[in-house]
């Protein structure tokens, strides 16, 4: 066996190559991974044991059980005699009870099988995911060889194997490389339909169909399935060959394969029905609108900037010189394109894009192909070469992004630092404000004997800035990525694309200017401890630890007075986006009234001169109401400026006020911050969080003082932040 698959590496020297890097980058990184706490993971691995312990039943039907089946059947074939071998040569008692009564046996022992929440089990759905990630690129250079020629197959195999979406998406126990995988099977199949349509070839199409459709609910792969037999039938000039024997045969093998791997779903339709419902109400199904985070998200990261180019110029050449083809092939991508950016919005959910990548970096590779040919017209010599060179400068930064996300992968979860950090540094009783920390074991461990109090941070109520922390007398808090990123993802859904047109990257500035953006640009000022990966190694969970300093009570002396006694006082409009509405402002006896809207907008004062490293403070008097049942909503800010031109946009610095209780009640609000090192300009400005309150605003101050509270907790130090912002504002959902 090991002599043959050494011959035919010796063969095939180049795509063997390219399957083995498609296998390392994909198995890099898989232990310790993502954190074991992906809300759909359990999709493989849980599943999988439930199919082995309840007779196949997969106990679950959002998904079908096409993956969890194919992952049992390895399981059963390889991953559980190792742990049974495993057991029972450490303890004999297990070897007499698996001999004797082994259905007790897989009872009594599926802790030690499967480990502790089946986390032996989740890595070996990992690396399933991994090897059929790799099979993808394998199965890809057969479909691109067969419709086309060995080095349209190359070129795409070499795409898909360092393709960084691809990649990521193969780290994950999720039916989305499965479903890839089987989508390239079908048209591998169709390759060899167009080559014979024999009855043979019927059916692999057939299967392979129904088995992506067994992965997820989708039927896309019957598209070029369809579309080739219409084609077999304009070659014969026979309408009756639509229904020939061989096709009508094919459809009922398609259904059957889907009726074998989830047998349970025809006596749980009604369940099978209502979960898919939800997904329908989910995905706006139906909500017909160009959605463009998609092919934003696309360009950027999920393909790159340059093999995105090799694909629109695939695209374009194919459609030219092999219409047929491109037919085949467009009908998957573009109606999976069409249907998750265009009649639902499962584009934002970038994962999905995993099934057409392969059909993507196809079109690439037949881009790359067709300059090979003119090379080889100018220089036969030196193509190969010149084009061995173009391909890897253009696959760079995808190599450099998926080797990133398996070194990272690599590295101890954030959770067991942060635990690490409880231990270590954390002083007792300290008060905590956080969110879910997911802290085991040692960090666990380390919160309960040192007495830690605990406070929940919840976006949809109670404290959430600096300012409302120090009221609550928080002496830490613990900023959670993940949740973070649940409240300020909204710009996914544009649907203009010159908002995305504007941007290179996450609009962080659209993101720091508002309410949740603010908080986070503030207490970054006052980090203690911080556990991250880099974007590439997708991370929900990136911690940040902020000691809370003290509140000023020494204002100093009042450098601005803002009494709004004239309407020529009024403050201006700053900060609006296009496509939102601004904040209103008018003036009314003295007091400014300030009308709240969907944007990120703020009424501002003038710039005032600052000198870096005082103290400056804010205070003034608010009135909130809202049509909403709200707790409180509107807040004083504060902005550092280096230059006046910059006012539009968020600071170099910031500070917020606690946000004004909804009562219609007048409240005294103050925020204050250090002017940092280069700042010459401040400006003071009030602002919403919600869309539907309104505000009277009088009676603002602002002072300066040399006199800076003293540092509580000295032994745990600030620190100077080193997360990126694509760290802390994710691209995408993981």
């Amino acid at each position: 066996m090991i002599k043959k698959i050494s011959g035919v590496i010796k063969k095939n020297p180049v795509i063997s190559s390219i399957i083995l890097l498609a296998l390392f980058l994909r198995l890099y990184g898989i232990h310790p991974g993502y954190p074991d706490i992906h809300p759909d993971e359990s999709t493989s691995y849980h599943t999988a044991i439930n199919l082995l312990y309840n007779f196949l039943n997969p106990m679950r039907f959002d998904y079908p059980a096409g993956m969890p089946f194919i992952n049992a059947l390895i399981y059963a074939a390889f991953f559980i005699p190792i742990s049974i071998v495993r057991i029972i040569f450490t303890n004999f008692d297990a070897l007499l009870q698996f001999g004797f009564n082994p259905i007790q046996f897989f009872t009594d022992y599926k802790e030690a099988i499967f480990g502790n929440r089946d986390f032996y089990a989740m890595y070996w759905s990992r690396a399933i995911t991994a090897v059929f990630g790799a099979g993808t690129v394998l199965v890809l250079y057969l479909a691109g060889k067969k419709l086309f020629n060995k080095s349209v197959g190359l070129f795409a195999a070499f795409f898909l194997a360092v393709n960084y979406l691809h990649v990521l998406r193969s780290h994950f126990g999720l039916p989305d490389v499965y479903n890839g995988f089987f989508a390239v099977l079908t048209l591998f199949a169709c390759g060899m339909l167009l080559e014979k349509d024999s009855r043979r070839n019927y059916l692999f199409a057939a299967i392979s169909a129904g088995l992506m459709f067994s992965m997820k609910y989708q039927v896309f792969a019957f598209l070029p399935f369809f579309l080739t037999h219409l084609f077999l039938t304009f070659r014969k000039r026979s309408f009756f060959n639509l229904f020939n024997k061989d096709f009508i045969l094919s459809l009922f093998t398609a259904a059957l394969v889907f009726l074998v791997i989830n047998p349970y779903y025809i006596f749980n339709i009604d369940e099978a029905m209502r979960q898919n419902r939800l997904d329908v109400l989910r995905y706006r199904m139906g909500d017909i609108l160009l959605r463009p985070f998609g092919y934003f998200y696309l360009y950027h990261w999920g393909i790159g900037k340059l093999p995105s180019i090799m694909v629109i110029l695939g695209i374009i050449m194919m459609l030219l010189k092999s219409p047929l083809r491109f037919v085949i092939v467009g009908s998957f991508a573009f109606a999976f394109l069409f249907f998750m950016t265009v009649y639902s919005q499962g584009g934002i959910f970038t994962r999905n894009f995993a099934n057409v990548i392969p059909y993507l970096m196809l079109f690439a590779g037949y881009g790359m192909y067709i300059l090979f040919t003119l090379l080889m017209k100018t220089s036969r010599s030196a193509a190969k070469v010149i084009i061995f060179v173009f391909l890897l400068l253009v696959n760079f930064t995808s190599f450099q992004n998926s080797f990133t996300l398996g070194k990272y992968y690599s590295e101890p979860w954030n959770i067991i630092k942060l635990g690490e950090w409880f231990r270590d540094e954390l002083p007792n009783d300290a008060t905590i404000r956080h969110y879910q920390l997911f802290v085991r074991q040692v960090g666990g461990k380390a919160l309960e004997e040192k007495r830690a109090v605990l406070r929940d941070w919840d976006y949809s109520k109670g404290p959430n800035s600096l300012a409302e922390f120090q009221e609550e007398g928080d002496q830490f808090a613990v900023l959670n990525t993940e949740p973070l990123q649940n409240i300020t993802y909204w710009w996914r859904g544009w649907s203009d694309p010159k908002l995305f047109l504007r941007y290179k990257t996450v609009p962080f500035d659209f993101i720091q200017n508002d309410f949740y953006g603010l908080t986070v640009k503030e207490l970054l000022q006052y980090t203690v401890f911080e556990a991250y990966k880099p974007w590439q190694a997708h991370n929900a969970h990136n911690y940040i630890v902020f000691k809370i300093p003290q509140k000023p009570t020494v204002l100093g002396n009042k450098i601005a007075d803002f009494s709004f006694d004239a309407k020529q006082d009024m403050w201006q409009i700053k900060g609006n986006y296009e496509g939102y509405s601004p904040i209103r402002v008018s003036w009314s006896d003295g007091a400014l009234i300030a009308t709240a809207s969907a944007s990120r907008s703020r009424i501002t004062s003038d710039p005032i001169s600052v000198e870096a490293g005082k103290l400056y403070s804010a205070t003034g008097y608010a009135k909130v109401t809202s049509i909403e049942e709200i707790e409180r909503d509107g807040f004083l800010r504060i902005d550092f400026y280096e230059r006046k031109d910059d006012l539009d946009i968020s600071g170099i610095s910031v500070g917020i006020s606690q946000r004004v209780p909804a009562t219609n009640e007048v409240e005294k609000v103050q925020v204050s911050g250090v002017a940092p090192r280069g700042a010459k300009f401040m400006t003071v400005s009030f602002q919403f969080k919600e869309a539907y309150s309104i505000a009277i605003l009088d009676n603002v101050e602002v002072f300066e003082t040399s006199e800076i509270p003293e540092e509580q907790l000295k032994e745990i130090p600030y620190i100077n932040p080193t997360i990126p912002l694509e760290s802390l504002y994710y691209n995408t959902f993981i």
